[in-house]
């Protein structure tokens, strides 16, 4: 069997190989960027998406033509009967859900809404620039407890190469 050992291996031009000669198969993970909170926050969001505070991830995309996924898990509570809760996904100031309904929509059948909301999509933001992704929420009645009992709601972003 042979081996080849090399200390470095360099374009014809003798310049260095940099990220944007590297040609990466579709599917492939670029970098990942990801928060968790367990801040406990309150949310007076009646019929308003509104950010929860401080729960937000930035990327910059290395190729405008990468897709970004973004998966995010809210621990929430709810505490009133009748009560609708909605989540959604926002890249900077974009809603990338339903503009009503976001992406997760929740109803108490009791005294008390609380549980985990999922969510997950892959966005196209055509951008090099760095960018923000948050997660909102919105409510028929005030207010919405994030992280209530000191358990943790992340979001993380992964940049996917085309």
């Amino acid at each position: 069997m042979s081996k080849i050992y090399v200390d470095e291996i360099l374009p014809k031009d003798n310049a260095k190989i940099t990220a944007a000669d590297l040609q990466l198969p579709a599917g492939s993970v670029i970098q990942v960027q990801s928060t968790s909170t367990n801040t406990p926050t309150t949310i007076n969001a009646t019929q308003t998406w509104t950010a929860a505070t401080n729960f937000y991830v930035s990327i910059t995309p290395k190729f405008a033509t990468s897709k970004i996924l973004i998966v995010a898990n809210v621990d929430y509570d709810a505490n009133a009967a009748g009560r609708m809760q909605w989540f959604t996904l926002y890249r900077d100031s974009t809603n990338l859900g339903n503009v009503n309904n976001g992406f997760s929509a929740n109803t108490s059948s009791g005294s008390r809404l609380q549980g985990e909301a999922g969510m997950n999509y892959l966005d196209s933001p055509n951008t090099t620039s760095s960018i923000t992704y948050s997660v909102y929420t919105k409510c028929n009645s005030t207010p919405t407890y994030v992280n209530l009992y000191g358990s943790y709601s992340t979001i993380t972003v992964m940049e996917i190469a085309q």
